[in-house]
């Protein structure tokens, strides 16, 4: 009796594991080819270095690396949308929602955006700054704030 309970708890963990979080390596050949696409199509010298999809409470998104410093991340929200990109140098004008990017190249003519992230739960946008600065905007695009980093 005492083998079967702990062969139900061992098993009750392995679902309960499955269910919560899940995350694989797939080759970058095997990657889904919206995303072979964007990152053909906004970082063409770039290949894809390496991919990690996550499963999180039914969830399912993309860590993209590339070799040339660029991490991206993909909710697959059919259609499958990149919702977070950092870099060590200045992103491609292309990726950035127009609005945001008018405002930077308004008020900081100095620096560029090396960061962008889409924050559902807080329907927010932040732009990181070459100058270490973090904007904030809303869903419209319209400027909140300057985040204060620690």
């Amino acid at each position: 009796m005492k083998s079967l309970t702990t062969i139900f708890t061992v098993l009750s963990c392995f679902i309960f594991l499955a269910f919560v979080s899940c995350e694989k390596e797939i080759k970058p050949n095997n990657a889904p080819q919206e995303i072979k696409s964007y990152v053909s199509n906004y970082f063409p010298d770039c290949e894809i270095k390496k991919i990690t999809r996550e499963k999180e409470k039914g969830k399912k998104s993309y860590d993209v690396t590339l070799d040339c410093g660029v991490n991206l991340e993909f909710e697959d929200n059919n259609p499958m949308q990149m919702v977070d990109v950092d870099s060590d140098s200045k992103l491609p004008d292309a990726i950035i929602p127009q609005p945001i990017l008018d405002y930077v190249n308004s008020n900081y003519q100095n620096s560029y955006i090396i960061g962008w992230e889409f924050e559902a739960k807080k329907t927010l946008q932040h732009v990181d700054l070459n100058t270490k600065e973090v904007l904030e905007f809303n869903m419209n695009h319209e400027f909140i704030r300057v985040v204060e980093i620690d």
